[in-house]
């Protein structure tokens, strides 16, 4: 790029972004005029900077994922800007996020089978690929010049920034070597959102079962709870509890307690969906929100998990052959239950209570005997 190139690469941002109006305003003369003197920012430094502060700013990973798109989209000055995962096992492209085209069924999958994909090249390759008159599922086909940046993050995968444009005269002004200064911040702020969301995930699961701890769950379900009356959707509770966990503790030890809980814990998760919420509520028992989950609907997941778990032996546990886990479950049901989280919680219990009275090993549903009756 020649210094005629690069003024007026950089009159064109003094009057773009705020965040790299306000980067320039710290570099007298970087307006108007291109200075090479070491003392001086480069082009380049000031787009480090500006991607660095601002991409950096949002911790968790899917605002970050948004804050790169939103980022480098302004700073292409594209009219399409995607965040693409490569699957390896399965060898199919996921869509982390997009911006510049409101369209629900937005799909990467031909970016699996197209020959000439430049996400596919690019990521293969490991460098950055420009192409023009590509066509994709992904964006409008009048958006002929497209550029992608792969990014390669630890501990999430294969990575690749799509930006599409109808022009792309002022992708041509961009040199490799700023391009590349924007695929590190990218690589660098994906990575810090993934150890942040690690982090995070440490400070709210239980370090035994690797479920949700009981703070957290009482946070979602506030809020799961002000979702449901908004959306004027079901949300069932279980309450569930280990029956005669004392006793695994005080005849075969304390390890094979903690097994006990693990091996229910798993049983849990192989149940439920993504989006449901399951956490040790304390000791040997468990919480789980069921969003847009009917009363009766969440009651034949309770029965499921309660047969999987009673009609298993657990020798591996070090459990003797006829020894088998039980659990007993609580099920209440926004709004039809209550309304308020305290009193959801509270129905769930009792709930709990009734199957444990009578005889445990058992899932009992709040008010099913009263509604029995009234329909009778």
């Amino acid at each position: 790029m020649t210094p005629d190139e690069r003024s007026k690469l950089i009159r064109q941002y003094a009057d773009g972004p705020a965040v790299l109006k306000a980067a320039l305003s710290r570099v007298p003369g970087q307006a108007t005029k291109w200075r090479p003197a070491p003392t001086k920012w480069s082009v380049h430094e000031v787009v480090c900077h500006c991607a660095d502060s601002e991409m950096n700013a949002a911790l968790p990973y899917r605002e970050t994922v948004e804050r790169v798109l939103s980022r480098s989209k302004a700073f292409l000055r594209a009219d399409f800007a995607a965040l693409l995962l490569l699957d390896t096992d399965a060898r199919a492209f996921s869509l982390e996020g997009a911006q510049g085209v409101l369209s629900p069924s937005l799909s990467a999958e031909c970016c699996a089978y197209t020959p000439d994909c430049p996400v596919r090249q690019a990521i293969s390759s490991g460098q950055l690929v420009r192409m023009s008159d590509h066509t994709c599922d992904l964006f409008p086909h009048t958006m002929t010049a497209q550029v992608v940046i792969p990014v390669k993050v630890e501990n999430i995968g294969d990575m690749a920034v799509l930006a599409t444009s109808t022009t792309g005269d002022h992708v041509a002004l961009l040199t490799d070597d700023i391009l590349v200064a924007l695929q590190n911040h990218v690589q660098s702020a994906l990575a810090n959102a993934h150890k942040y969301d690690a982090i995070r995930r440490q400070v709210v699961t239980d370090h035994l079962t690797r479920l949700y701890n009981r703070r957290y769950f009482m946070n979602r379900a506030g809020e799961e709870i002000e979702r449901s009356l908004r959306h004027q959707a079901p949300l069932s509770v279980l309450m569930i509890d280990i029956d005669h966990f004392k006793d695994f503790n005080d005849t075969y030890g304390h390890s094979t307690g903690d097994r006990v809980l693990q091996t229910v814990a798993r049983a849990l998760q192989d149940a439920l969906r993504n989006h449901d919420i399951c956490a040790r509520h304390g000791g040997e028992e468990f919480a789980v929100l069921l969003p847009s989950t009917p009363g009766e609907n969440a009651y034949y997941v309770a029965e499921r998990v309660r047969r999987t778990l009673s009609g298993t032996r657990y020798t591996g546990l070090g459990l003797p052959a006829e020894v088998n886990i039980t659990i007993s479950v609580g099920v209440a049901t926004c709004p039809r239950d209550a309304t308020a989280l305290d009193d959801l919680m509270d129905l769930s219990d009792k709930a709990l209570y009734q199957a444990k009275a009578e005889g445990r090993d058992r899932v009992i549903m709040y008010g099913a005997e009263e509604r029995e009756r009234v329909r009778s």
